[in-house]
């Protein structure tokens, strides 16, 4: 996909997704956080985001009667849009997190990482 070109020192939004899961169990929750931050285009803004997603994983023992190995991993880089060289209104800045419920939810399988790093999500361009 060819990203239209940026200013250098452009702001951009990423949403990053994660995966709550739980030994034995699956897939728990879905947790989300928007990050603002600068870069000077679409490729290093994407290797941002990812270092922000991977950043954001973690592992340990849950419970006590029944401990069972809880682990967050990095799914996927949601968005990524370019919010211009300039900031002149407020943003929604979010975190959130929801139980997984769908029908994907359980089929993503254990590995280093559950999201591919080569791969962009869509992007917007904003003036």
């Amino acid at each position: 996909m060819k990203h239209p070109t940026v200013q250098a020192g452009s702001w951009f939004q990423a949403t990053v997704r994660w995966a709550v899961m739980v030994e034995g169990r699956g897939i728990r929750d879905w947790e989300e956080a928007v990050y603002l931050f600068r870069s000077d285009d679409f490729a290093s803004a994407f290797k941002r985001a990812l270092a922000i997603g991977e950043g954001g994983q973690s592992g340990g023992e849950e419970g006590i009667r029944r401990p069972r190995w809880v682990e967050t991993r990095l799914a996927e880089v949601v968005t990524l849009d370019c919010l211009g060289s300039e900031l002149d209104k407020e943003l929604d800045v979010h975190w959130m997190r929801r139980p997984a419920s769908g029908v994907g939810d359980q089929a993503i399988k254990g590995g280093p990482h559950l999201v591919d790093k080569h791969i962009a999500p869509g992007h917007q361009f904003r003036t």
